[in-house]
């Protein structure tokens, strides 16, 4: 325990009386005569205690605490002085540097009380009794002049009135005394007793002196004359003294009367430190909010201003008015707007209806501009008390640094976008003399050729297409940047899915001797709602990543569907790994991995595993891997992927030898390349081509002949494709003969896009002959059979045209318009009342749901509207079996689908009928 005292006094008698005693009492004390001595003994070994004299030479005992403070703050810090008047003590009280004031002379008990207090409160230090000095007998302090009065009030003698009075008495907070004309206390009530520490009897008999603190050279009668004649009716504010000898501020009236003919005084005391501290507080906050960086205001519970500090007034000083005292809150916002400030608020009665609005609903944070480039932040909050407390900071710095950094991720935006664009516009112009050199590589295969020649094809198709690859990935990748790449789900079926890759990949799986294994758990639904070619995508960059690093042994891919029902996609390898200081780069952008054995860095654009996990984020899962080196890799990631019903796949006969087609077809198209290209397997398939190169001869091409069907390019110079489409339909004497759509990158949704501008179908950049040969074919009549297909359930085709052309057949052609035109009224009336029925899905609509299920399936099939028959007998059945869940799962989607099958039908019929004119 540190119990070490530190005494400050130029007195050295004063030290030297003081070390005397305390030693005594076992204290370890050392003593100073000036400040610069008590720094230097304090900075040696700091002490728990000081107690210093009031009036020193150099420096005054309250500045010396106060330095004393700021360097050791953890001490207890005492006054000891013989001037305790009022002033003296109120200063040593307002500095807030002063725990204790003590007057001298002293009394060795009170002094030594007052010492273990500081150790045991004001320290916290647990004082052992065995090592405490023994506490004295309280001495008291000898006062002159003392008279005779007997101490005791016998309670029985006093009548009841004087009982009561005696009782109200001490029930008042005050302290009340009676006292002679000499100055001795007759009577007292507890409360002086309570602020001065005495008891009664203490007291009564004592001069009135005894409470006040004097200086050693004052005369008792002095103080007796101050005391009672000159403050007789008037309250004064003077130094109080407690029996422990502690010094406090005080205020005391004397008041003369008359008691049974004798001249007595009331003296009315009242301890006001507890009001001094308060207002020393209430004096330090102000001082701080004056000082405080941001504009400060306090309204009162009627919206009033109380009080603002210099901040608040210096942003004010240009109003009329400004903030002073009594000012209502709209009053003072009123006279701001008047005064040119807040330049929103050009409509003055609507800007202050929002801000009075949003000041109702407290709290408040608002931004607001109070002049030309200069940002104010209003917080309001009211108090308990009702009161408003206010702040306006100058945001005006971080304003101007959040626009600067608006305009900088602005220029970044644009230069993103531009980047975009750039990356877009290129991916054309490559594509475009790609499409040319994959189509005439096309068209050799068709020749007799060696089989050194045919070698030589199939090496330039596959380089083209790894070019292909690469910009497409490059093009993802921008649109993943730009947060602009978007999912499709369609219904996918998984198996095909996973055929499909297997034999896009044996190819690169035979050329190294290892197996492809693909294993799908029967628990995995037959057919789920995706973004088949997103998906696709997905697995064919992890796939194709598993064989480009594996040499021995298997590249797997496993589906399975775990517990909680989310379908897991895993793709494993006995390959070489990946190294440790490697794996944190695997998903950035161009890494195309880097081999640990020649340091060879593999082939690839480094983008698919970036542009992966964004996909499958996109899908609400999580790409994830592990892998050790030279033992192989493991990626995952799981899919909460709905069931959808199975449609029925249609089988039709098949027939083997190309397509012949008949009609003339218009070819725009800018490059030469592709012109040629497609014009030769247009010809090739039995086809009259007549070509165009930009939208501006098109046009007039349409005016002078007619076309069974037009091939147009999307992107051109002058007009685009879709612009040049719009002004065709608009010829007065156009044929309604099908437009079909060439782009060089075709995305989910573009097809839709298309229908909206009038086109019929699309085909997909690099052409390849069977493929647009087999979308012509929808719409032009053929000479032999086309070798039918099995319908790919990811198919985006809604009909089979030659589905109608057996209708035709066997009723006649020029009664299919008028049968089509039948179905198509009846069907949407059908739709409008499913429509209907879905708001809400009610039990008694089950069986005219099935009815309209089985009317329309049957009717769809007929048109050739085979994915709308597919879904129309899925719900049927699944009324049948009762699981209207499913029904009222799909029905929004198969009315969907319903409008789209009768948008393509209606299109067909209109160029069909032009084509029989």
């Amino acid at each position: 325990m540190n119990k070490r005292v530190l005494l400050v006094d130029d007195e050295p008698a004063i030290v030297a009386a003081l070390s005397r005693t305390l030693r005594n009492r076992g204290y370890d004390v050392v003593g100073a005569h000036c400040s610069s001595e008590a720094f230097h003994l304090m900075d040696v070994s700091p002490a728990a205690v000081v107690i210093s004299d009031y009036q020193m030479p150099c420096m005054r005992g309250t500045e010396l605490l106060g330095r004393i403070e700021a360097r050791w703050p953890e001490t207890v810090r005492m006054i000891l002085s013989g001037y305790a008047d009022y002033n003296t003590v109120m200063e040593a009280i307002e500095s807030g540097v002063v725990h204790k004031f003590l007057a001298k002379p002293w009394d060795n008990n009170e002094l030594l009380e007052q010492l273990e207090e500081a150790f045991t409160f004001y320290d916290g230090l647990s004082v052992d009794v065995a090592d405490t000095p023994a506490s004295a007998p309280s001495i008291k302090r000898p006062i002159s002049d003392q008279v005779p009065v007997s101490n005791t009030i016998v309670t029985d003698r006093l009548t009841p009135e004087a009982v009561q009075l005696k009782t109200m008495l001490d029930t008042v907070v005050d302290g009340i005394a009676t006292v002679d004309n000499h100055g001795v206390m007759l009577s007292v009530n507890k409360a002086v007793d309570r602020i001065f520490g005495y008891n009664t009897d203490e007291l009564v008999g004592n001069h009135l002196a005894m409470l006040v603190p004097s200086r050693p050279e004052d005369k008792s009668n002095c103080v007796k004359s101050d005391l009672l004649s000159d403050i007789t009716g008037v309250p004064r504010n003077i130094a109080g003294l407690r029996k422990n000898g502690e010094a406090f501020p005080m205020e005391l009236s004397v008041t003369p009367m008359q008691i049974m003919g004798q001249k007595r005084f009331l003296a009315v005391i009242t301890d006001t430190s507890r009001r001094m501290a308060a207002e020393r507080q209430n004096q330090l906050l102000l001082k701080s909010l004056d000082s405080c960086q941001d504009g400060y205001a306090l309204f009162g519970p009627g919206d009033r201003l109380l009080y603002c500090n210099q901040q608040f007034r210096q942003l004010y000083q240009s109003c009329a008015t400004g903030p002073v005292k009594g000012v209502t809150y709209e009053d003072f916002f009123t006279d701001c707007i008047n005064s040119g400030l807040y330049p929103a608020a050009e409509d003055q009665k609507y800007w202050l209806n929002q801000l009075l609005e949003a000041h109702a609903t407290l709290p408040m944070v608002r931004v607001e501009e109070i002049s030309p480039g200069r940002w104010i932040q209003i917080h309001e909050t009211r108090a308990d008390n009702g009161s408003l407390i206010v702040f306006h900071i100058d945001i005006s710095q971080l304003k101007i640094a959040e626009n600067s950094l608006r305009d900088a991720v602005g220029r970044a935006v644009d230069a993103n976008e531009a980047k975009s664009r750039f990356l877009a516009m290129m991916s054309h112009e490559i594509r475009t003399p790609l499409n040319g050199v994959l189509g005439l590589l096309q068209l050799l295969q068709e020749e007799n050729l060696s089989g050194e020649q045919q070698e030589y094809i199939e090496t330039a198709l596959v380089s083209g297409r790894s070019l292909l690859t690469i910009i497409s990935d490059i093009l993802d990748f921008s649109k993943m940047e730009a947060g602009k790449m978007e999912l499709h789900p369609v219904s996918c079926h998984l198996s095909s899915l996973t055929k499909e890759l297997r034999q896009l990949l044996s190819p690169r799986v035979e050329e190294k001797s290892i197996r492809l294994v693909v294993r799908i758990d029967p628990a995995v639904p037959e057919y789920v709602r995706v973004d088949h070619q997103r998906l696709r995508q997905v697995l064919l960059n992890l796939l194709g990543n598993a064989i480009k690093f594996t040499d021995y042994g298997e590249v797997s891919l496993s589906v399975v569907r775990q517990q909680d029902g989310r379908i897991r996609f895993a793709v494993d390898d006995t390959g070489i790994g990946i190294p440790d200081d490697q794996q944190d780069r695997v998903f950035g952008e161009f890494n195309s991995g880097l081999s640990p054995v020649d340091n060879k860095v593999h082939e690839g654009t480094g983008l698919g595993l970036a542009i992966s996990r964004h996909l499958i984020n996109l899908m609400d899962g999580e790409l994830q891997f592990s892998s050790q080196d030279q033992q192989g890799s493991h990626f995952w990631f799981s899919l909460q992927l709905e069931t959808v019903c199975e449609p029925a796949v249609q089988h039709s006969k098949s027939q083997s030898g190309e397509p012949v087609l008949r009609g003339s077809v218009l070819l725009v198209e800018d490059s030469a390349t592709n012109r040629l290209v497609a014009k030769t397997m247009l010809e090739k398939g039995g086809l009259t081509v007549t070509c165009a190169e930009d939208g501006y001869r098109a046009l007039e091409l349409c005016q002078v002949q007619r076309f069974d069907l037009v091939l147009m390019d999307i992107s051109m110079p002058g007009i685009d494709g879709l612009e040049t489409t719009a002004r065709i339909l608009q010829l007065p004497d156009w044929n309604l003969a099908p437009i079909v759509a060439l782009t060089a990158y075709a995305m989910p949704g573009d097809r839709e896009c298309f229908l909206k501008q009038g086109m019929s179908d699309y085909v997909e950049k690099p052409i390849d002959k069977q493929r647009l040969l087999k979308v012509i074919g929808r719409y032009l009549q053929t000479d032999e059979v086309i070798e039918p297909e099995q319908r790919d359930p990811n198919s985006d085709s809604l009909m089979e045209p030659e589905r109608l052309k057996r209708l035709a057949e066997d009723t006649s052609y020029e009664m299919v318009p008028e049968l089509a035109q039948v179905f198509l009224d009846d069907s949407g009336e059908r739709l409008q009342s499913l429509s209907e029925m879905t708001r809400p899905f009610l039990p008694e609509n089950h069986a005219e749901i099935e009815r309209h299920m089985h009317t329309l399936g049957s009717s769809a099939a007929l048109y050739g509207l085979t994915v709308f028959h597919d879904q129309s007998r899925c719900l049927e059945h699944a009324c049948q079996a009762g699981d209207y869940a499913l029904v009222e799962k799909g029905l929004t989607e198969f009315i969907e689908l319903g409008q789209q099958s009768r948008h393509t039908l209606a299109e067909v019929i209109k160029g069909w009928s032009a084509s029989r004119v």
